[in-house]
């Protein structure tokens, strides 16, 4: 799910993300703080979460992998304000965001997984987009804190979507000027996990991690980057096992970090400054974590959506909410 900037104090508060359907139907759609629908827009395929540039108020959200299209939307209506075909030969990671004037995608080539970031200046959409070479290969999320790009480099080669290289591949956290194009690697502080999905606020960098073969395991699967220091969070009471390997999408604000998991169906909660778990809780599918100023919200697979402050309080929605 992802948040129009300063809907914490805004009365028209929506929050966007993508949904499933039955019938193989997929879209983007936007609900108020009370889980009333505003809007909802039809998309060809599945969609990962979406990115808001509040100052023009567009959204964009790229195709899952491997994605061939990604949609730019008005984020106050959900009206299609063009389509972006995946250039011949790449396809789209599923992950969008807006930095420097400019809309970035993470993708790969086609048969061999190469990593990529295009980027597209946003007075141009129409046009080829930059591309940026990255060390490795899967890239997924990429994230703005400050002036960065964040990027989470999966390290995992598919075919059919199938990992065909588990047992020995290369994940790790790059950090990328958005305007020289520098690029600085930060490596991984578990290999043998996937990096995956990140959160951030005022230089810190949360990621989220993932096993090949998603299955209980004590390992920590979301860590904190900052000053050049990995840090794993504390292990909840009923240990990581509750995760089932993976870690779906993690947010923070200034007090709490949130994480969840769809294979374990559970959201977890974390005190930021000590890194020490708060509080665990059962969800089935849970999806997606967001931040929208100073409020921390999860949605799950069956609708219900949830807040930080009291995770036992639920809203249902109309959509079934899909990760990120």
């Amino acid at each position: 799910m992802g948040a129009l900037h300063g809907c914490h104090t805004s009365p028209n508060a929506i929050l966007i993300g993508g949904f499933q359907a039955p019938g193989e139907t997929y879209g983007v759609g936007a609900i108020d703080l009370n889980g009333n629908t505003r809007w909802q827009l039809r998309s060809p395929s599945r969609v990962h979460g979406p990115a808001i540039e509040s100052r023009l108020k567009i959204g964009a959200v790229a195709a899952r992998r491997p994605g061939d299209f990604i949609q730019l939307f008005s984020a106050e209506s959900g009206t299609i304000l063009e389509t972006i075909p995946s250039p011949e030969g790449l396809f789209f990671e599923g992950h969008v965001e807006f930095a420097a004037n400019r809309l970035w995608a993470t993708a790969a080539r086609e048969g061999d997984c190469k990593a990529l970031l295009l980027s597209w200046d946003l007075n141009q959409l129409s046009g080829q987009p930059e591309i940026l070479q990255l060390p490795g290969i899967g890239p997924h999320q990429v994230l703005q804190d400050k002036d960065r790009l964040w990027l989470a480099v999966g390290g995992w080669q598919t075919r059919d979507r199938v990992i065909t290289n588990a047992a020995n591949f290369e994940s790790f956290l790059l950090e990328i000027n958005p305007y020289s194009k520098e690029i600085k690697h930060h490596g991984n502080p578990a290999p043998g996990l996937s990096l995956r999905h990140l959160g951030a606020s005022d230089g810190e960098i949360y990621v989220a991690m993932q096993y090949a073969s998603p299955g209980p395991t004590d390992h920590p699967l979301v860590y904190r980057y900052t000053g050049g220091i990995w840090s794993a969070l504390d292990a909840p009471a009923r240990g990581w096992e509750v995760f089932n390997g993976y870690i779906a999408s993690v947010a923070v604000n200034k007090n709490r970090i949130m994480a969840t998991s769809p294979q374990g169906h559970h959201v977890g909660l974390w005190e930021r400054a000590t890194l020490q778990s708060v509080q665990v809780e059962k969800i089935l599918d849970a999806s997606a974590a967001m931040s929208a100023g100073e409020k921390l919200k999860a949605a799950s697979g069956v609708g219900v959506i949830m807040d930080a402050e009291n995770l036992s309080m639920r809203t249902q929605t109309e959509f079934h909410w899909d990760n990120h």
